[in-house]
């Protein structure tokens, strides 16, 4: 599990996008592609992507601090 924090909604989005577009590039030449499952991308304050191996959360300092997904 990783997890990103942003200050800015559109800045937790923009961490998400360029994840995911990593996740995609990993998969360049493979010959059975799997798409990341994106959750979350339109409200911008917690985007979850599921990438197969690696769960990614991506969330605003408020948010983060709020779940603090550290101690679960």
């Amino acid at each position: 599990m990783v997890i990103a924090t942003g200050k800015l909604t559109w800045h937790v989005r923009n961490v998400a996008q360029a994840l995911i577009h990593k996740a995609k590039q990993k998969q360049k030449g493979v010959e059975m592609i799997l798409l990341p499952s994106v959750e979350g991308h339109e409200g911008g304050k917690w985007i979850v992507i599921d990438s197969g191996k690696v769960i990614i959360h991506a969330l605003d300092e408020k948010a983060r601090a709020y779940y603090n997904l550290e101690n679960l």
